[in-house]
């Protein structure tokens, strides 16, 4: 029998104690770095949002396993992955989502319930656990308000997105952060960007100039009776609608962080709200920086995401187009948007410069810039927001726009999807053997442009009869000074240069180049023409919905506004609506 001496059974004992907090460390870094969805109980419930060292360390959690979905929780419930963290606190105001950055997780954003006509998010009441896998997890949490409203909050493996379902009756998702300025991107034409104060100044004042009550308690409404039935029945008082569509960036403070909220249908609407003091939470008040709300309306069956962009510097506001020490953060395409006095920017790709301005209005600024889609030499770990929308929505900027007007079709007959596959046909010395097959694309591509030009057409008459609406009446002044940018617009995209004849006229000329030597150089230059084209028209069906979305924001937003009904902005929303939806 071997006996180990007292001195060498210490050493023993304490390699173990070593080894075995290594292995802790080692755990706990693995656990850490892991891309994998994780839930836990933090075993006590907290009155108020948790820091983020509590988050780090995750004292006296308790991990949930995995395919345990009848965990009963006795504190609050976190959602964790490699990018995000979710806590939802039974008796808290809605959820409070967290970054992970270089220098620790960042609390970047809240959500929760609103009903309509009501300012504060609601108490949530129960939590129940609808997924929990590797891959997914996925809370169903229930909103206590006049009555019982449930959302479904899921987060998936390795990104940066958070997945909102609406349940039955739920009113607004509210998102309430740090923002600096709102962008609703507009891929093809110009951005709307809006501050963090000014443009809610209008909006907020009632009819009779006084302002919006300062919110309420659980139960009481706005002290003003809320908008008659009308288009916006059900909108969030004392706010500003927002013209977009499916998306929009909030630009938090700093510079460091963008929230890109993407909603499933065009239906939804989406609305800006200054938070309220008894709403911010204390902690972000305590930061002293203005803190807003976007309202997103809910549809069951749709879902609404939250995307959470971090990088440091991955926004930038300058005072104008001027050269400052700005640089890129990372390789990507960037977008500059230089703010004029009526909220529509003047927006370009940073690698190109400023183009052609066609908005009226002075320039107040800010210029902003902030990445809108990848580069050949974007980093994996970088997100855009095109990212996103592919994520999500599942499509690409130009097939966003074509599916918005009722252009999408199969094969993507756009002039530079066409020009790209035909010129690789006499790059490649096939275009004797494909003669039939370009003679066919050709063919779709004019017959694109032709549409394209209808819809463009159909943006013309859609002008005149507003105008005819606006004749003379009061109040009319911002709905005309849309339709006077709308109208410039329309006389950029009715060139005969940009015309379907010509088109044709080009297509004819690519098809005769078959057979011919050394055709290549002389087929690209025709390609650039048929290119140039199809970027005119894109141009101006963005700026034009653009336009139409601009005039139901204004319809909403006075409505939104007064306490009475308002035929003239009825009447705006129900013709831009018409617009919209007619494909």
């Amino acid at each position: 029998m071997n006996v180990v001496p007292a001195s060498a059974g210490a050493v023993l004992s304490g390699c173990l104690l070593v080894l075995s907090a290594c292995l802790a460390a080692w755990s706990a870094y693995a656990q850490e770095e892991t891309p994998f969805t994780r839930l836990f109980d933090t075993g006590a419930a907290s009155p108020e949002p948790p820091a983020e060292a509590a988050l780090a360390n995750r004292t006296g959690w308790t991990l949930v396993p995995e395919d345990n979905v009848t965990h009963q929780f006795s504190g609050d419930a976190v959602l964790l992955n490699d990018k995000l963290a979710l806590v939802l606190r039974k008796p808290g105001r809605g959820a409070e989502v967290y970054t992970r950055t270089a220098s620790g997780l960042r609390h970047r954003a809240t959500l929760g319930h609103v009903a309509a006509g009501f300012t504060v998010i609601d108490p949530c009441d129960a939590l129940k656990i609808l997924e929990n896998t590797s891959g997914a997890v996925m809370i169903a949490a229930s909103f206590k308000g006049d009555a019982p409203v449930t959302l479904h909050f899921r987060l998936t493996t390795g990104e940066g997105i958070l997945e909102a379902r609406p349940g039955e009756e739920a009113g607004f998702l509210k998102v309430q952060s740090k923002t600096r300025y709102v962008v609703v991107p507009d891929y093809f034409g110009d951005d709307m960007v809006f501050g963090a104060q000014a443009p809610l100044a209008a909006p907020l004042s009632s009819s009779e100039g006084e302002r919006a009550p300062e919110g309420r308690v659980r139960g009481q409404r706005l002290t003003s009776d809320p908008p008659s039935p009308s288009l916006v029945s059900g909108s969030p008082r004392w706010s500003l609608c927002l013209p977009a569509e499916n998306f929009c960036l909030n630009l938090l403070d700093g510079g460091e962080a963008i929230v890109m909220s993407v909603w499933q249908s065009s239906e939804q609407d989406a609305w800006l709200t200054p938070a309220r003091a008894d709403e911010a939470g204390s902690r972000q008040q305590a930061a002293g920086t203005e803190v807003l709300s976007s309202c997103i309306r809910c549809l069951k069956g749709k879902s609404i995401w939250l995307a959470f962009l971090e990088s440091p510097g991955i926004w930038h506001a300058g005072a104008g187009p001027a050269k400052d020490d700005w640089k890129p953060a990372f390789p990507a395409k960037w977008r500059a948007s230089f703010v004029r006095d009526n909220g529509v920017a003047d927006s370009w790709d940073v690698d190109r410069g400023p183009q052609a301005e066609q908005t009226a209005g002075e320039h107040q600024g800010p210029l902003i810039v902030y990445p809108i889609d990848r580069s050949p030499e974007t980093p994996l770990t970088a997100s855009c927001p095109t990212d996103v929308m592919r994520n999500t929505l599942g499509v690409g900027p130009c097939q966003y726009i074509l599916a918005c007007e009722g252009l999408a079709s199969q094969g993507d007959p756009t002039p530079n999807s066409v020009m790209n596959w035909v010129e690789k046909q006499f790059e490649g010395k096939k275009e004797k053997k494909a003669a039939n097959d370009i003679q066919e694309r050709l063919g779709q591509m004019v017959n694109h442009i032709a549409d394209a030009r209808l819809r463009i057409g159909r943006y013309a008459a859609f002008a005149g009869q507003v105008r005819t609406l606006l004749a003379n009446k009061t109040g009319s002044e911002p709905f005309l000074a849309i339709v006077d940018n709308l109208d410039r617009f329309l006389a950029t995209g009715q060139t005969p240069n940009a015309s379907p004849e010509r088109a044709k006229q080009l297509a004819t000329e690519v098809s005769a180049l078959v057979g011919k030597e050394n055709p290549l150089p002389a087929c690209q230059r025709l390609g650039e023409q048929l290119r140039s084209i199809g970027t005119v028209q894109d141009n101006t069906l963005a700026k034009c919905r653009m336009a139409v979305r601009r005039l139901r924001q204004q319809g909403r937003t006075i409505e939104a506004s007064r306490s009475q009904d308002d035929p003239l902005a009825q009447e705006v929303q129900r013709l831009a609506e018409q617009m919209l939806a007619k494909k």
